[in-house]
């Protein structure tokens, strides 16, 4: 289920808060860690949010940060949250793919705010799902 993985992933990454930068920085398996959590985390959100749009059938989205402007035109998501997310959207694409050339104060400022937007989607989207009889098993 989808809304498990991506809270089981905030769970290692709110345990992954405490270390301090230089820690993350000098081991190389904590780095990796903390981006495949990340990963896994942002991932998570997006097909959950592709999943509500096709179940909904919602207008397609453009791109995957797309896909959270989709969930807040149709005021499943407010406007703030949608616009983290957005931006979490184009962090995995970077992740993803230009992991090379990756900003540590960057992942470590996320760690330590980003996962309280993960969240706060989770609960927001889920409670909306449920206003709309949709099971979150379904996901």
């Amino acid at each position: 289920m989808l809304f498990e993985t991506v809270a089981d992933a905030v769970k290692v990454l709110e345990e992954l808060r405490g270390k301090r930068l230089e820690e993350i920085a000098g081991d190389t398996v904590l780095l990796g860690s903390v981006l495949w959590y990340l990963y896994v985390a942002v991932q998570g959100c997006i097909d959950i949010a592709l999943k509500t749009i096709s179940k909904l059938t919602l207008r397609a989205p453009e791109s995957y940060g797309d896909a959270f402007t989709v969930l807040r035109e149709e005021e499943l998501i407010p406007e703030e949250l949608a616009k983290s997310l957005i931006a979490m959207a184009r962090f995995r694409h970077v992740l993803a793919h230009v992991y090379t050339k990756l900003d540590l104060n960057l992942i470590y400022d996320m760690l330590h705010h980003d996962i309280e937007e993960i969240k706060e989607f989770l609960k927001v989207l889920a409670a909306k799902l449920r206003e709309r009889n949709i099971e979150l098993s379904e996901f």
